[in-house]
């Protein structure tokens, strides 16, 4: 494979993603669910833990969440394909399930 080759098929993986967050975007922004950057949730929980130590529990269980901050987003976060065909609806299910369990506590 040629170097031009190579940098196509990846800008290709970048504009694929790309296209697949903007379809997401508008859905979002047409239900007014508007994005904010978020924060490790592993690192607020430890932080709230200092308030109530039920936090730096919780913090152990929804602390996975972190790891698709990256490769949820960016295509070379992961090893090939691009996030939109590797995140699905068991993935999704779960990060909401944790997410809901967060939301309860707090």
């Amino acid at each position: 494979m040629s170097e031009k080759s190579k940098y196509t098929k990846e800008a290709r993986r970048w504009f694929e993603q790309a296209y697949e967050d903007l379809k997401s975007s508008r859905i979002l922004y047409n239900n007014q669910r508007y994005l904010v950057l978020g924060h490790s949730v592993k690192k607020l929980s430890n932080w709230a833990g200092k308030f109530d130590k039920k936090f730096k529990s919780l913090g152990n269980n929804i602390s996975i969440l972190d790891s698709y901050y990256i490769p949820a987003r960016y295509p070379n976060g992961l090893p090939g394909g691009i996030p939109a065909e590797i995140f699905n609806e068991r993935a999704a299910k779960s990060a909401l399930d944790l997410a809901e369990e967060t939301i309860q506590m707090v």
